[in-house]
């Protein structure tokens, strides 16, 4: 595969940085970091070199070649609504931003200004404002808000540089992302069947948008989330991420270094191998990389065309290798927890030992010797 066709992304203590392809010989270079960095310098541009200059690879880069340069200080904010029993919807950048980490943007604007058109639609054909519609909407939409923080904070922190949380966080992501994939396909058949008309609708589709006006949200997108509130789904997410963060920290903090770990996703091995955690020490090299599988007919499906029946099951498959991985991971540090408290207790022992009776009596000795 060309690197030059795809996104690169870097990553240090508090900060990422992204290189982005662009037409006619330009590339898009930036830099997102966490404002409590006071080792540099407060100016953003100064700032910005400072980082690119710790990168060899990327000594090419020069100020002087820079057509343009554009910084932000306390980027994220959130609006209080989305949909207003008021009749007016704020979609996109102008109800919230995040990160740039996953660019989704362009996403939840789609999703949220779906929802919004789906309540106007019958506001005017039925006179029903439908405030229970809306009110999921602005519950579902903040969590989904919540989630995408959650994703964009674990990675800058400390724990980052420890090997299997880098990939177990990203995993955690992709769940999220993963778990979405029916219902990401049930609005792109809606449109692409009625070209965005309900008058276009046959029962099957009319059925399939009451079904996305539940579930058309990361936070709601497959059973069990779609079994409970936005709110706690959006809470379980950041738990996550936020306890596997804490062992990761504790691994850091008490010289655990893990081996650094290979896991590449492409089409044809579209996840990494979680199930050989436990056994990377004893492997030649730690690779998670899956060996390529044979494309599976059911992918080679149309444009509108109902999705297989293997994404009604996708999520739940998810949510049980995501149980193994971090399953593995609480384990594993406990054990490592464990070990780390006997040897504590054994090395205060042997101290006190030093400090016994014995030792009290030499050191009285010595203390007559003029």
């Amino acid at each position: 595969m060309r690197r030059d066709l795809d996104t690169v992304h870097l990553w240090g203590d508090g900060y990422w940085i992204w290189l982005i392809r662009l037409t006619n010989d330009r590339i898009s270079v930036g830099v997102s970091l966490h404002k409590t960095r006071t080792d540099l310098d407060r100016n953003l541009r100064t700032a910005f070199w400072q980082i690119i200059r710790r990168y060899p690879m990327l000594d090419w880069l020069k100020p002087e070649n820079a057509l343009d340069f554009s910084a932000y200080r306390d980027l994220q904010y959130i609006s209080d609504t989305y949909v207003s029993p008021e009749r007016y919807v704020i979609v996109g950048d102008a109800s919230s931003i995040i990160d740039a980490y996953y660019s989704q943007g362009i996403s939840l604007s789609l999703s949220t200004s779906w929802h919004g058109a789906n309540i106007v639609q019958r506001d005017l054909s039925e006179g029903v404002l439908d405030t229970d519609y809306i009110r999921h909407v602005n519950d579902a939409v903040l969590a989904d808000w919540r989630i995408m923080r959650s994703m964009v904070k674990s990675k800058y922190g400390r724990a980052i540089a420890d090997s299997r949380f880098f990939i177990l966080d990203h995993w955690i992501d992709y769940l999220v992302f993963g778990s979405a994939t029916g219902i990401r396909w049930g609005i792109s058949r809606w449109l692409s069947q009625t070209d965005g008309y309900t008058s276009n609708e046959t029962p099957d589709l009319a059925s399939l948008r009451v079904r996305l006006g539940r579930r058309l949200f990361l936070s709601q997108s497959v059973a069990p989330f779609s079994l409970v509130h936005p709110a706690r789904v959006a809470g379980f997410v950041e738990r996550l991420h936020e306890n596997a963060a804490r062992r990761a920290v504790w691994r850091l903090d008490h010289g655990v270094n893990l081996r650094a770990t290979t896991g590449a996703m492409r089409a044809d091995a579209p996840m990494p191998a979680l199930w050989r955690l436990p056994f990377l020490r004893y492997r030649r090299r730690a690779d998670l990389t899956m060996k390529a599988l044979r494309e599976p007919s059911f992918v080679n499906l149309k444009v509108g065309s109902k999705p297989p029946a293997v994404t009604k099951t996708f999520g739940v498959f998810l949510l049980a290798i995501t149980a193994w991985a971090l399953g593995y991971d609480v384990v594993d540090t406990a054990v490592r927890r464990a070990f780390h408290g006997v040897r504590g207790l054994m090395r205060r022992g042997e101290g006190g030992k030093a400090n016994g009776p014995e030792g009290a009596a030499r050191e009285t000795q010595l203390s007559r010797t003029p």
